[in-house]
């Protein structure tokens, strides 16, 4: 009898991890405090590529660990093929940057100059690359892995979509420069975008790679990222009305990019309804039958 009363509780205590709700606790907190962990640790690496790969490669490893034993589910979602989704993703990353960079450029909201030359050329590019993939891989697998799926699985897609988009906004409040208007900008121009392409791929790789061109991008061209500044490749000065520019916070927080991403998200939302990937919260199992 002890041995079948334990036997019992096993099973109750995995069916307990193996809730949306459970694997999203611990694993929002397993992925932050590997990233944090491991990026402690590889500041002493002098090249921050490798480092950035290392925190990236740990945050990963996590996630897989998380949904293997605790949510006991298999990771599609990483699997396929990685180079073709990246590919995609950066290419609907860099697309929707610089078109908003051109249409904010053409219409007298910002005038680039070059100032990076020799060793200042190769230290902004590799501090700019680790940072950006870093934060793409590390946010990726919290905001879509974690919470989108977790959520997708409690109450449907669409609920999953909006949810995410809303808490992808409004974790960026504490950023520099934010208010109001930037986090709901970041909120349907991101948020929105990132979850809707989520949805058509059910790919990371695609998600990862769209982020990650819109922030080195962004970053490289001397634009604040999400109210943040680095050293870029030129200097950037603005003129003209916040809402073109998007003031001091940068251009996440211009019109341009929130009317564009909007549109891309609409055509990538039917192409995921066409691919029958937009699941309805009554037929919620069938997310497990998905790529």
């Amino acid at each position: 009898m002890p041995e079948q009363t334990s036997t019992e509780q096993r099973h109750v205590v995995v069916r307990i991890l193996m809730h949306p709700v459970a694997w999203l606790v611990i694993g929002v907190i397993g992925v932050f405090a590997a990233s944090g962990v491991v990026g402690g640790l590889s500041k002493a690496i002098p090249v921050p590529p490798v480092g950035a790969a290392i925190i990236s490669a740990a945050a990963l490893a996590v996630y897989w660990l998380l949904m293997r034993f605790v949510a006991r589910r298999r990771t599609p979602e990483l699997s396929g093929n990685s180079g073709r989704e990246l590919f995609i993703g950066i290419g609907i990353g860099a697309g929707l940057l610089l078109a908003s960079l051109s249409i904010v450029s053409l219409s007298g909201g910002y005038n680039f100059t070059w100032i990076a030359n020799g060793d200042a050329l190769w230290r902004v590019l590799g501090a700019t690359l680790a940072t950006a993939v870093v934060a793409a891989v590390v946010e990726e697998l919290l905001f879509r892995g974690i919470f989108t799926q977790a959520v997708e699985r409690l109450g449907g897609t669409w609920v999953a979509v909006v949810l995410s988009a809303v808490l992808f906004g409004f974790i960026h409040g504490s950023n520099p420069g934010s208010t109001l208007w930037s986090n709901i900008a970041i909120a349907l121009e991101a948020g929105v975008l990132l979850a809707a392409v989520f949805i058509w791929r059910r790919s990371l790789w695609a998600v990862i790679g769209l982020h990650f061109a819109w922030n080195f991008l962004l970053a490289i061209s001397g634009i604040p990222v999400s109210g943040t500044k680095t050293d870029g490749l030129f200097r950037t000065t603005t003129s003209g009305a916040d809402i073109l520019t998007g003031g001091n916070f940068g251009l996440e927080a211009s019109i341009v990019p929130v009317v564009l991403s909007l549109a891309i998200s609409a055509a990538v939302l039917v192409a995921a309804y066409k691919r029958g990937n937009i699941v309805s919260f009554k037929n919620r199992a069938a997310l497990e039958q998905l790529r």
